[in-house]
């Protein structure tokens, strides 16, 4: 398998803090949650084009007994896929919260100040 993917939820992290610098979005929990769903499931569909068009002829460099090989990789498709699906759904929603936090802080400083 490969590498779980990053470049989708990526993407839509751009186009989400873009939205919200320009004030054409406001920051909530919604935002956050549609966000975090369309990384999830984009990186889902991206990680689901990359098992399919993936050659099968990878060759596992260390031998292991079979029971600890199934138990510690990520080989299968399905798992591969919840992977890509969780980490697409979490990098979206633990960026977008961080900045909404610090959007929030110098919101706070600023009118303190």
């Amino acid at each position: 398998m490969a590498d779980i993917p990053v470049v989708i939820p990526l993407l839509i992290l751009g186009v989400l803090i873009g939205l919200v610098l320009r004030g054409k979005a406001r920051m909530g929990w919604r935002l956050a949650a549609l966000g975090s769903l369309f990384g999830g499931l984009g990186n889902l569909a991206y990680g689901g084009a990359l098992t399919l068009f993936q050659s099968r002829t990878a060759v596992e460099s260390v031998s292991r007994p079979i029971a600890i090989r199934q138990a510690t990789s990520i080989d299968s498709p399905p798992v591969f896929l919840a992977f890509c699906f969780l980490t697409g759904f979490l990098m979206v929603l633990l960026v977008f919260a961080s900045a909404a936090l610090t959007l929030r802080i110098r919101r706070e400083r600023a009118l303190e100040g």
